[in-house]
């Protein structure tokens, strides 16, 4: 059963991978290869974790009951949002002015069709932080705890969660520590899983609707304009 999910999961991440292979700009078909590869690396985590993943899925709901009672980790969740605030900021001084064989990211995006967003975010929103957290703070930390201290596991499943994102970049670490710490520090609250997938979840979706905002920045500066007026 728990196979059968996995594979479901890996499916669904490549269907939406593959209906942007409609978009003919090379810009958005990188963003596709990106998708396909989250979805690749998104099952193998996930079946690391095959043998526990369903009692881990079962414990979300009573974890999510308990840690929305502990104040450290509800303060630690919140933080969050302005964290990936700051991340959509990145973008804008990075992204945007990307060239790709002469097209813009920004005006790639731009033009991109909405099933490209919808794909974008249930790849980076929903099945990515998903696959991560049952992987990094779950089977790892889980595996280490039997013979190692909560802030010796922390620190190694928090190395391991940043030497994953090299593959974005050699700097790329550098960026997700702080969301890195966060996500280390709830777990070390005792509250389980599911303020950090929450916590996760937060962050990269405030990071994907601040970059939709500034890639349609001039519909938004048109629909303030017109309500003004």
């Amino acid at each position: 059963m728990t196979v059968s999910f996995i594979v479901a999961f890996f499916i669904v991440g490549l269907l939406l991978g593959a209906s942007h292979l409609i978009v003919g700009k090379e810009v958005v078909f990188a963003h596709f290869a990106v998708f396909l590869i989250s979805a690749a690396t998104s099952a193998v985590l996930l079946y690391f974790d095959r043998r526990s993943l369903k009692h881990r899925v079962s414990r979300l709901l009573p974890e999510l009951a308990a840690g929305v009672r502990s104040n450290g980790a509800v303060a630690l969740v919140a933080l969050c949002i302005p964290l990936g605030v700051f991340g959509t900021f990145y973008w804008g001084l990075t992204g945007p002015k990307t060239i790709t064989n002469g097209v813009a990211i920004k005006s790639a995006l731009a033009n991109a069709p909405l099933f490209l967003w919808i794909g974008k975010a249930a790849t980076i929103v929903l099945l990515v932080p998903f696959a991560e957290e049952m992987f990094y703070r779950g089977y790892v930390w889980d595996r280490l705890s039997t013979a190692m201290t909560p802030v010796l596991v922390g620190a190694i499943s928090a190395a391991l969660f940043l030497a994953a994102h090299v593959l974005n970049g050699i700097a790329y670490p550098l960026y997700v520590l702080p969301i890195t710490a966060i996500l280390t520090a709830i777990r070390l609250q005792g509250v389980g899983l599911s303020m950090c997938l929450l916590a996760h979840v937060l962050y990269n979706a405030v990071n994907v609707l601040g970059t939709f905002v500034q890639v349609h920045d001039g519909v938004f500066r048109a629909l303030i304009a017109g309500s003004s007026q």
